[in-house]
């Protein structure tokens, strides 16, 4: 008896469920296989890199250390060297306030000295201007003295001076008015000689231009009878030149 077709199609199905199973099962522990080969090659490169950061970590604590030990040599040293300068300074400052002292006391030394002298000095100044004070008022009277003298002897000067002024100027207005008289006479003699100049002067242009009339009539007269003279010659000439053609016709 054959098989339904139903029976046939869930028998297909199973075995094929069975053989996707299989597949899955297979493909499952392909992929377990390869996770664990992945595993094991994280975890080793995991001890690779932790071997690794404890060389780097050893290295760098060692590298610290020593760093740790330079500072604290170098701390020391800069304390030793910051106490020795301290000292130096300290030493230094004690010679100059020492030395500030000793100047301070010069200083004030010096300025009594120098009191002492500008003391003296003005003393010496006073003295000296109590004498030319006094020179002065001795020479300030003579001087006025000398100056009275000298203006009295200039006050008469001056009135000679303007004294002999006034007369010279009265002579000079006299020899002006002198010479202003003589420049007058002088002055009406040449005017009268102008005159006489100038009246011969005229007589003579009269004389000269009567001559010159008297020249020109007699050039006029006698261009007149020229023209004249001319007048008829030339009549003459005319009437025998007709009198010669009227022959030569004939």
């Amino acid at each position: 008896m054959d098989p339904s077709p139903s029976k046939l199609r869930i028998k297909q199905l199973s075995e094929r469920l069975l053989n996707l199973q299989s597949g899955l099962e297979e493909e499952k522990q392909s992929r377990v296989e390869s996770f664990q080969s992945k595993l094991k090659g994280l975890e080793s490169k995991v001890e690779n890199s932790q071997l690794n950061f404890e060389s780097k970590f050893k290295l760098l604590k060692d590298q610290v250390n020593k760093l740790g030990e330079s500072i604290a040599e170098e701390r020391m040293a800069r304390e030793l060297l910051d106490e020795r300068k301290s000292k130096e300074l300290k030493l230094v400052e004690n010679n100059l306030n020492i030395d500030l002292n000793l100047l301070k006391q010069s200083r004030r030394d010096n300025e009594a000295k120098v009191n002492k002298l500008l003391d003296e000095k003005l003393f010496s100044l006073r003295l000296d201007l109590a004498k030319e004070k006094k020179v002065r008022e001795e020479v300030s009277e003579q001087q006025h003295q000398q100056l009275e003298e000298n203006i009295n002897r200039l006050n008469s000067i001056v009135e000679g001076e303007a004294a002999a002024r006034e007369e010279g100027i009265e002579k000079l207005n006299q020899h002006i008015h002198d010479e202003f008289h003589n420049f007058e006479e002088e002055l009406g003699t040449e005017k009268k000689d102008r005159e006489e100049a100038n009246s011969t002067m005229l007589k003579m242009l009269e004389e000269m231009q009567e001559r010159l009339l008297q020249e020109l009539l007699a050039e006029r007269k006698e261009r007149q009878g020229t023209e004249e003279t001319l007048l008829k010659l030339l009549e003459e000439t005319c009437l025998r030149v007709e009198t010669s053609l009227r022959t030569s016709a004939i």
